[in-house]
């Protein structure tokens, strides 16, 4: 439905930035991928799915930020 929505917009003249729609467009997938987590995991824990996933996030983004600001020390990346 949002795609379809973006995709009018776009035609019509309305919605002419590209960055916009991308935004949209990820926002509403972000939106279905946690709806997917309500639902699949166990009833009633919606509050708990989004702290683990904030939990999740920020150590992720705490990882990311290390390894930029570590200046190449230490061992390579298991993909290189």
């Amino acid at each position: 439905m949002v795609t379809l929505m973006l995709i009018i917009t776009a035609l019509a003249g309305i919605n002419t930035s590209i960055a916009a729609g991308i935004a949209i467009h990820e926002a509403s997938v972000f939106l279905i991928i946690i709806n997917g987590m309500f639902v699949a995991g166990p009833g009633g824990r919606r509050i708990g799915v989004l702290l683990d996933l904030g939990k999740d996030l920020l150590r992720d983004i705490r990882e990311a930020f290390g390894v930029l600001f570590s200046g190449g020390e230490g061992s390579p990346p298991s993909t290189a």
